[in-house]
């Protein structure tokens, strides 16, 4: 089975996106273990996991075999892509929803596998990246480049005669993949190519931005003379993002990011118009994934991310989204240090790009107040001549000076007005009452919201009707005098409201849930 297994990853020419769709981590983790062992028959009776430094040491010996070589280098980029995947945030698992008897839910139990799973795996990470470096700097490999098995390679179990029980446990018995027998060659410009794009990829998740772009670098000058390979292929399109993140043009690309309308098709703009859509998709996805209650960094620099990206794409942002990321002071300095990023690259790009970000940044510093200052603050004085850009504090923040209403303008206010003017204003029951009884038709206001602790437990037990509206309005007496700290006016109106239920107040079960009120506005307010 290990063998059929290994035979379906080669005929999808081992690839470890499209191989991770047809399993999970601990499936996965098995199988490539399982691969690992027969590269290295010396290891069988070991922990092959506590070896991987061994096999760093070895990666530029001549004493490892082509097929150890291989299984190294693909077992050290899955467990790469294992720890990238694992820094995003998963979906919560659900629990199965009939589950008698409190039985132990396979759901949950899958889930709390594959989280232990993951991180065991993770405390690979650092020998993984130390063999995919030293794979980068050995020079055989980049002289042979690297034998990739293909599929015919685990054929052995179909050709190899019957086996006999008793012979079971023999090692001369037991099928085994022959890692020589059928072979691709694939250039060493790819395989650097690629070894590189996975430390890339790896370096951009943790935030070493120096070194991803370092790597990227590598990425395209090997690239650019490799040629095209099933075997070492990069996504285009990821590439394209990571040089857009990192704010590097790739090789023999002079075109501009965003190019002139008049030289755009009709069938450029349709398909310009989908990658934007999915783009923007894409974004607030993340942005649904990383935002919570109390917003953390990383909710933060994505949305000022996507708000820039969306500014350089031509594209509109919502008032509330900038409001949100300006509000706050330290909001605004990680919305400034994503732009100052964006200026720093500026000396490499093309006429039209800068164009647009100088009108971003002039448009930002003319909208927003402390703008300015917040840019001065994350660009050195070289950086910001270099940008050749003018950061000019256009607005000053507000200073709003309202004179009070006079007081016998506020008198007047209060003191008269129509029926539902005095009701809005009365906490007296009996007067609450007789202006109800004058408003005809009678609706209860949007704004009079009770309490779920009383809604739930008391309005449902009073028929509906003109009663049930005037408990409905005593009770959102009660929620105003609770917010404005009132607590002897709203004992009055609690007395009034358990006199006007009649004897459903006398309820104990009406009473205790008064009573939980109290507290809770005790607990909530203060008072």
């Amino acid at each position: 089975m290990w063998l059929l297994a290994l035979r379906c990853c080669a005929a999808l020419k081992w690839d470890l996106t499209l191989i991770g769709k047809f399993g999970n981590v601990l499936t996965l983790r098995s199988l490539f273990e399982r691969l690992l062992k027969w590269a290295f028959p010396e290891w069988q009776s070991e922990d092959i996991l506590t070896n991987l430094l061994t096999i760093c040491s070895m990666v530029d010996s001549s004493s490892m075999s082509e097929g150890g070589r291989f299984a190294a280098w693909l077992y050290a980029r899955w467990v790469v892509g294992v720890d990238i995947a694992a820094r995003f945030p998963d979906p919560l698992p659900r629990a199965t929803v009939s589950n008698p008897q409190g039985q132990v839910d396979p759901n949950l139990a899958q889930a709390e596998a594959l989280k232990t799973t993951t991180a065991n795996i993770r405390t690979l990470t650092e020998s993984s990246i130390c063999i995919l470096r030293r794979f980068t700097s050995d020079t055989s490999f980049f002289r042979l480049g690297l034998k990739i098995p293909l599929k015919e390679c685990f054929e052995s179990m179909t050709e190899d005669p019957p086996l006999q029980p008793v012979f079971v446990s023999s090692k001369q018995t037991i099928p085994s993949p022959r890692f020589d027998r059928s072979v691709a060659d694939v250039s060493p410009e790819a395989l650097l190519a690629k070894t590189h794009f996975d430390l890339m990829c790896f370096e951009f998740a943790c935030g070493d931005i120096a070194k991803g772009r370092l790597s990227l670098g590598q990425v395209l000058n090997h690239g650019s003379n490799a040629g095209s390979n099933d075997y070492a292929s990069i996504d285009s399109a990821a590439l394209e993002g990571y040089c857009q993140a990192f704010g590097v043009r790739p090789v023999n690309d002079a075109d501009p990011i965003v190019a002139p309308v008049t030289e755009q098709t009709p069938a450029i703009l349709a398909a310009d118009n989908e990658r934007k859509l999915l783009s923007m998709i894409g974004r607030h996805l993340i942005e649904k994934t990383t935002s919570s209650t109390q917003p953390s960094t990383l909710y933060i620099d994505v949305t000022s991310e996507n708000v820039v990206r969306s500014y350089l794409a031509l594209l509109g942002v919502t008032n509330r989204c900038l409001q949100y990321l300006t509000s706050i002071e330290a909001h605004l300095a990680r919305f400034a240090r994503v732009i100052a990023h964006q200026m720093t690259t500026l000396y490499s790009s093309s006429g039209n790009n800068r164009t647009i970000t100088a009108a971003v940044v002039q448009y930002l510093c003319a909208n927003v107040p402390g703008m300015d200052a917040a840019l001065r603050s994350q660009l050195p004085s070289d950086q910001l001549q270099r940008s050749n850009i003018r950061i000019v504090d256009f607005v000053q923040r507000a200073i709003v000076l309202t004179p009070p209403p006079q007081p016998g303008a506020v008198a007047g206010l209060l003191s008269g007005g129509n029926d539902l003017w005095q009701l809005l204003l009365s906490y007296d029951s009996a007067e609450i009452k007789n202006l109800m009884l004058r408003i005809v038709p009678f609706v209860v206001p949007a704004r009079f919201n009770v309490s779920m602790v009383l809604g739930e437990e008391v309005l449902t037990r009073v028929a509906a009707g003109p009663h049930q509206e005037y408990i409905t309005v005593l009770m959102s007496k009660l929620e105003q005098l609770a917010k404005l700290g009132k607590i002897g006016a709203w004992q009055t109106t609690v007395n009034a409201c358990g006199r006007e239920l009649g004897p459903l107040g006398n309820d104990t079960k009406v009473q205790t849930t008064f009573t939980f009120e109290a507290l809770r506005i005790e607990v909530r307010f203060g008072v």
